[in-house]
């Protein structure tokens, strides 16, 4: 039995050394796979809006491309350091600055100032015992986002957020598509 026992042992002292090398956390091996992108997509993320790639004329279509849009028309146009606009919608036009902003999430926005809000009711959710808001001022300034050869404004709220920028337009979004020439 102590021969058997001093087997035992010894073969004991030369698995632990393996057992505690197969057991030591070793780093994950990492696989990098390279995806070489289309000219398309590289142009479009290095590409920024410049003066003459906003600067134009722009036609609202709907969204889904089947729906009927708003009759709504801008253009857009270069004065030295800045951009006017002129905004048709039915047979009304608005007149005015532009500028553009990048956003903190790296969109570039567009902003056409001086326009009037057509309806406002503010934000339920701050003061909801509330219920009064013809105190509210409607806000002035409209902001879209730049993608591209368009610009989409968000022209109804919601609910909880009530707001109309432009009347006469009854859709949530307005979608401006610049016209090719």
């Amino acid at each position: 039995m102590d021969q058997t026992f001093g087997m035992n042992r010894a073969a004991f002292l030369l698995i632990l050394p393996i057992i505690f090398v197969a057991c030591q956390s070793r780093p994950a091996k990492t696989v990098s796979v390279i995806k070489t992108a289309k000219k398309d997509t590289v142009k479009s993320i290095l590409k920024s809006p410049e003066a003459s790639d906003i600067t134009g004329i722009y036609y609202a279509e709907s969204l889904d491309g089947q729906s009927e849009s708003c009759n709504m028309t801008v253009e857009i146009k270069k004065h030295g350091a800045g951009y006017s606009y002129e905004i048709s919608l039915n047979d009304k036009k608005t007149k005015g600055k532009a500028s553009l902003q990048k956003g903190e999430d790296k969109q570039t926005y567009i902003n056409f100032e001086g326009i009037k809000w057509a309806e406002y009711e503010g934000d339920i959710s701050n003061d909801p015992e509330k219920g009064d808001t013809t105190a509210l001022e409607l806000p002035v300034g409209i902001s879209g986002v730049i993608a591209g050869n368009e610009i989409t404004i968000q022209n109804t709220g919601n609910a909880m957020n009530y707001y109309v920028k432009f009347a006469g337009c009854d859709e949530k979004y307005i979608r401006l598509v610049k016209k090719q020439l």
